[in-house]
Formats: structure tokens, C-alpha cells, sequence
């Protein structure tokens, strides 16, 4: 059974439940996973802590 990890900034619930379930469905597609068994867990990643073009996320333009 795949456990998918995903890493991400914050994201509402209908957000994450709508990318899970189209990543649930990519699985059975391309791995043969029966849906059932796929698993797929979300990771918050601050926006303080990550960089992005040389600046961190939560300092706006420079980050975006």
C-alpha cells in the first residue's frame, strides 16, 4: 500500500481533501494501487521556513 507524503504550505481542508483525492486516484492509475489502500499524509511546512528565489517565504514579494 503507497504512503504518499505531501509537503506543503497551509492549505484549507476542502483544498487538501480535493489534491489527496486526485492523488489517491493517480496512484491507482500509474501504480496500480488499489484506492482503498492508499494513504496520503500532509506535512504544514511555515512559511518561515522555507526559501524560495534567495528569501523566505513569509518576507512576501521577495518570497513569492
Amino acid at each position: 500500500m503507497p504512503f504518499i507524503t505531501v509537503e506543503m504550505t497551509a492549505r484549507s481542508v476542502d483544498e487538501r481533501r480535493a489534491f489527496a483525492q486526485a492523488v489517491v486516484e493517480a496512484a491507482g492509475t500509474h501504480l496500480g494501487a488499489p484506492v482503498d489502500r492508499v494513504r496520503v499524509r500532509f506535512v504544514e511546512i511555515k512559511p518561515d521556513e522555507l526559501f524560495r528565489n534567495g528569501a523566505l517565504m513569509s518576507d512576501g514579494e521577495a518570497g513569492s
